[in-house]
């Protein structure tokens, strides 16, 4: 079974021409493209993709805000981040993101295929160059950036004392989603409970103490 590829990207030649060359590969397939983030969010919702390859800088939404908004409602989506930029912060950012791979578009080329791979495997890819810009040892991620959108609003919340229900009224949600939001944020940030949650809101200047 081919793995399915979307490609996001807001210069069409360059969709045109991963395209090409992805499909040249007899186990892998571009399904659909998308030209800003906002789109590709709907695409990957509606088409279920195994990858995404990814720009980072786009209209309507970044690659990196693309990618948390998608992991968020598919947690087992792997995405590789394409870019021009050789920026150490877009690195960090990306993987904190939850992105899998990230490579450089100056090489590009035949590592496409060798991330897609790697990724569909479960494992990191960094492309040719990634690693002279970018070590785990000298950046450390922020744990914090790695939240989806809804999960940023809830942590307040959830540390105001707010119950699951009481949440769930406000943003509009079920406390089922509620639950899954507070349990997905707590692992994330690498906490067992709310005093947890409620310390690292402190350190972080999003909660007061309390006197």
């Amino acid at each position: 079974m081919s793995v399915k590829v979307l490609l996001v990207d807001d210069h069409l030649i360059v969709r045109d021409g991963l395209q090409m060359l992805i499909n040249t590969q007899k186990d892998i397939r571009v399904i659909a493209g998308a030209s800003d983030g906002r789109s590709a969010l709907e695409a990957a919702e509606a088409l279920r993709p195994d990858v995404v390859v990814m720009d980072v800088s786009m209209p309507e939404m970044s690659g990196i805000e693309a990618t948390r908004e998608m992991l968020a409602n598919n947690p087992g989506l792997k995405i590789i981040i394409l870019t021009m930029h050789e920026s150490p912060e877009y690195v960090s950012q990306a993987f904190s993101a939850g992105a899998m791979g990230f490579v450089l578009k100056k090489s590009a080329g035949i590592e496409i295929i060798k991330a897609v791979r790697e990724v569909v495997r479960g494992r990191r890819y960094c492309g040719r160059g990634v690693e002279e810009i970018w070590s785990s040892d000298s950046l450390e991620e922020d744990p914090y950036e790695s939240l989806s959108l809804r999960e940023k609003q809830i942590l307040p919340l959830v540390v105001d004392g707010k119950t699951s229900r009481e949440i769930a009224e406000m943003l509009f949600l079920s406390p089922k989603s509620v639950e899954t939001y507070r349990s997905r944020l707590m692992k994330k940030l690498h906490v067992d409970n709310v005093a947890g949650l409620v310390k690292f809101a402190i350190i972080r200047g999003i909660a007061c103490p309390k006197d």
